[in-house]
């Protein structure tokens, strides 16, 4: 399951990094399944249950360079990756021994210079259209074969 982003992740001395946990979960929700690499939901199911069981800063670290590779290219920002900002991102991490500083890097840095707000609400809307048209595509074959039944 750790391959998977869940698993349990190991315990330290320090106190349980509530904060960047909840930072983590926060970004995990406010991205729709669209929007990343592997949209299965047990796989994120696993992924937040992981990051729940997280002990150390260190370990949601860990599970935080997972999920910035989960992103898919589309809803980061062209400037993060053309800054080579998504490279030094594992370094930044690294750094982080508080559970603030980790917190500060997730909401701060990642998610107002790499995520594209705009692009994920396109991308949503995006999945939206191309259900309904799938709906309406699937009504009208209903509809059709029904009709054609009846005139047997």
């Amino acid at each position: 399951a750790a391959a998977r982003g869940g698993g349990e992740c190991g315990a330290g001395k320090q106190p349980v990094p509530r904060r960047s946990i909840r930072a983590l979960i926060r970004l995990q929700d406010r991205l729709p399944f669209s929007c990343v690499v592997d949209p299965d939901k047990g796989l994120w199911r696993d992924f937040k249950a992981g990051v729940k069981a997280c002990k150390s800063v260190d370990k949601v670290g860990e599970k935080f360079l997972w999920f910035s590779r989960q992103v898919v290219p589309e809803v980061q920002r062209t400037s993060w990756k053309e800054d080579a900002e998504d490279a030094a991102l594992s370094r930044r991490v690294s750094e982080c021994e508080k559970d603030a500083d980790l917190e500060s890097l997730m909401l701060g840095l990642y998610w107002k210079k790499a995520i594209d707000v705009e692009a994920i609400k396109n991308q949503v809307a995006d999945t939206i259209a191309r259900e309904e048209r799938e709906w309406a595509d699937a009504a009208a074959a209903g509809v059709a074969s029904r009709d054609e039944e009846r005139r047997r």
